[in-house]
C-alpha cells in the first residue's frame, strides 16, 4: 500500500513483467471494488461458499480467493503447501473441506489429472472451476465436461487491468475462448497503426475501464510504453502484449507477442 501526491491509495501488486524482472503495478481500491463486483456478475458467484486457496500470496490470483470470499460472506479455506504438489493430497485437502469452488491453473490441473481416482473426486465434489493464468487446453475441458454437476469458467486478464478482465463460461461450450469483459472494462483489437481491426482478423489486444491500472511503482519510462490516453473513449488503455480476435462478438486470445512467458 502506498500513499500518492492526491492523497488517495494505491495498492501495489508485483508482476514479472513482458522482460520477466519484477515491477510493481499500483491499483487503485476503485480498480479492486470493480473487479470484485465484476467477477461476482461473470462467475455467477453465490454466497457463504466454501473456496479453496490454494495460491502463493504472491500471485495476483490470490485476491480472487481471499478478498472475492470474504466480500461475499465465504469460508477462505487456506491449503499447506503440502497438499498442493502432489494429487491424492489435492483431493483429501478438497474432500474433507467440502470445497465448493476451485481454481487453478492449467498446469495444475495436468498435475491433478496424473491420478484420475483424485481427479474424479475432485471434480464430482465441487461446483464451480475458474481456469486461469495460462492458455486452457481444449483437451481438458473435454476431461471436465464429464462431471455434470461442474460450472467451469475460463478467465483472462493481466496484474495491470486488476487480475482478471474477461469471463467465458465453457461449461456447454465445445470450444475455448476468453469471453467478453467484465463490468466497466472495455477491449480493443487494434493493427500497428492503432486502427480497429476486422472481425476474425488478429490484432494487438488493448485494454481499457476502471481495471486499468495507475501505473508501474517507480517507473514512469515503461508506464508510458505501456499506458496511453484512449483514443476511443475515456481514461487509458494497457497494452497487453497478446494478439486475439473478435468473433461472434467474443474474443480469442492468440498467444504473446514478446518473449513473455505465461
Amino acid at each position: 500500500e502506498v500513499e500518492r501526491e492526491d492523497n488517495d491509495l494505491a495498492y501495489v501488486i508485483y508482476t514479472s513483467g513482458s522482460t520477466g524482472n519484477p515491477k510493481g503495478v499500483m491499483l487503485s481500491d476503485g480498480a479492486l471494488a470493480n473487479f470484485l463486483l465484476g467477477m461476482k456478475d461473470a462467475l455467477k458467484w453465490k454466497e457463504n461458499k466454501r473456496v479453496a486457496c490454494m495460491t502463493t500470496p504472491s500471485f495476483d490470483i490470490f485476491n480472487l480467493e481471499t478478498l472475492m470470499t470474504l466480500a461475499y460472506g465465504g469460508c477462505v479455506v487456506l491449503a499447506k503447501k503440502q497438499e498442493t504438489l502432489d494429487p491424492s493430497k489435492i483431493a483429501k485437502y478438497i474432500l474433507e473441506n467440502k470445497i465448493d469452488y476451485l481454481q487453478m491453473t492449467p498446469t495444475r490441473l495436468r498435475l491433478l489429472n496424473t491420478n484420475k481416482e483424485a481427479a474424479s473426486k475432485v471434480y464430482a465434489n465441487i461446483e464451480k472451476i475458474i481456469i486461469g493464468g495460462e492458455q486452457f487446453p481444449e483437451d481438458l475441458l473435454a476431461t471436465l465436461q464429464q462431471y455434470k454437476n461442474l460450472e467451469i469458467f475460463n478467465v483472462y486478464g493481466p496484474t495491470e487491468t486488476c487480475i482478471w478482465s474477461t469471463v467465458k463460461d465453457l461449461t456447454e461450450e465445445k470450444t475455448v475462448n476468453i469471453g467478453r469483459p467484465i463490468r466497466n472494462t472495455e477491449l480493443y483489437i487494434l493493427d500497428d497503426n492503432m486502427n480497429l481491426v476486422l472481425e476474425e482478423t488478429p490484432g494487438n489486444l488493448w485494454i481499457g475501464g476502471s481495471g486499468v491500472a495507475i501505473g508501474y511503482l517507480n517507473n514512469e519510462k515503461l508506464t508510458s510504453e505501456r499506458f496511453i490516453k484512449n483514443p476511443f473513449g475515456e481514461g487509458r488503455i494497457y497494452l497487453t502484449g497478446d494478439q486475439a480476435l473478435w468473433k461472434g462478438n467474443e474474443v480469442f486470445c492468440l498467444g504473446r507477442i514478446d518473449n513473455q512467458v505465461k
